[in-house]
């Protein structure tokens, strides 16, 4: 394989161009949360915040549970018995449709990436996240 040729795959990669995973924006996000909330969404998706626990008591998106990457990377390889122990909540089946978020983007991108490594292929990514989220929003989960 020539050179180039591998340097375009990983940086198609790296930006997430190569990624299958369908982009959230705040509109998309704020109408998952209410139905989230309200018990009106699909029971095959779930919206996860991988923030750390601290980031996460500070506020939450509505709905969102928490994984966090840094002290749980790849948490959804896990067994559902491990994930619920470590997690505190059942592990999303692989075939629910999972969408990401984190601070600014960052965490939410690199885990939809493990995401797709554990074999979940309905993933989702708000990359506005948490910094976009509360630009808008003025009332939040709390723990």
């Amino acid at each position: 394989m020539k050179l180039s040729t591998l340097f375009s795959t990983f940086v198609c990669v790296t930006l997430g161009v190569a990624s299958s995973a369908k982009e959230y924006s705040y509109f998309d996000v704020k109408k998952l949360s209410e139905s989230l909330v309200d018990g009106s969404a699909p029971a095959d998706t779930i919206l996860i915040d991988v923030r750390e626990p601290s980031e996460y008591a500070a506020g939450f998106i509505p709905g969102a549970f928490n994984m966090p990457l840094k002290t749980q990377s790849f948490a959804l390889c896990k067994s559902p018995e491990e994930f619920e122990t470590a997690m505190g909540f059942p592990k999303p089946s692989k075939n629910m449709h999972v969408v990401f978020y984190c601070q600014s983007g960052v965490r939410a991108r690199m885990a939809e990436k493990q995401g797709e490594q554990c074999g979940y292929e309905n993933r989702g990514i708000y990359l506005g996240s948490w910094k976009e989220w509360s630009q808008y929003e003025t009332e939040v989960g709390q723990c």
